[in-house]
């Protein structure tokens, strides 16, 4: 799938994206989780293989299913590059069917807001739990929703980030967002502004926010039990003022 205004637009541009902004330290997290529970794992959303390749490159049997071919494209070509072996797969974490089952699925760096609705969201749960081994783990990593960063005033253009064009290193990309939530939809409409030279183009992102009480009940009703929640890949307890809701889950059952 291809969406030429969305901000996964370009598999090289987004990764320039992550490294300038410098405030993701979840993988030695995930390496953690990997080495406690991991034999096949999964990764939902893997994008550019920010997570997956790293704990491939620690030994990890891992796959990485993404809905975004580009940001697929840009994840070969880097897994490639190291003669990593990693299934890249073309899939909607909304809806998947593969012909196998994984010790520890999950969804990492927010990317579980992609899921606008709350069908949606039952449809990924309802693959997640078909593909999920009897005593395998599912880890959801998303916002914890802080609402002064939300109501903010939708024409305030804040600066994002800024970075070497990746196509052309001499050239500095310059982004500034805004955003508009959509109270009843829950869902949090971003824009990204970039201006490379005299060149200027805007890409989106859209977020459902799901808030702490709302997203236990969907883990229980959705059939899964609530293991650890942190609130930050640090492990500290979850609280008010938590950037994240990071959540171990198992099916009931077990």
């Amino acid at each position: 799938m291809e969406n030429e205004n969305s901000l996964y637009f370009d598999g090289r541009y987004y990764d320039a994206i992550v490294r300038s902004l410098d405030q993701y330290h979840d993988l030695d997290f995930y390496l953690e989780i990997a080495q406690l529970y991991g034999g096949e794992i999964l990764e939902l959303g893997s994008g550019t293989g920010r997570l997956t390749i790293p704990i491939a490159r620690a030994g990890f049997s891992i796959s990485g299913l993404e809905l975004e071919v580009r940001l697929i494209e840009q994840a070969e070509n880097k897994a490639n590059n190291e003669s990593l072996k990693i299934s890249w797969i073309e899939g909607d974490m909304a809806n998947f069917k593969l012909d196998k089952t994984y010790d520890l699925i999950f969804i990492a760096f927010n990317t579980f807001s992609h899921l606008l609705t709350r069908i949606e969201i039952e449809n990924c749960f309802k693959s997640v739990k078909k593909h999920l081994s009897v005593d395998g783990i599912f880890i959801i990593d998303t916002f914890n929703p802080l609402l002064r960063v939300l109501i903010k005033d939708s024409s305030e253009i804040r600066k994002y980030t800024s970075f070497s064009d990746p196509y052309d290193y001499e050239k500095v990309c310059e982004v500034c967002e805004c955003n508009n939530y959509e109270i009843a939809a829950q869902i949090n409409h971003l824009s990204y502004m970039f201006k490379i030279g005299k060149k200027k183009f805007t890409k989106f992102a859209h977020c459902r926010m799901v808030f702490p009480q709302e997203m236990d009940s969907l883990i229980h009703y959705n059939g899964f039990k609530i293991i650890r929640k942190y609130g930050t890949h640090k492990k500290h307890p979850f609280s008010d003022e938590s950037y994240a809701q990071i959540i171990i889950c198992q099916k009931k059952g077990i």
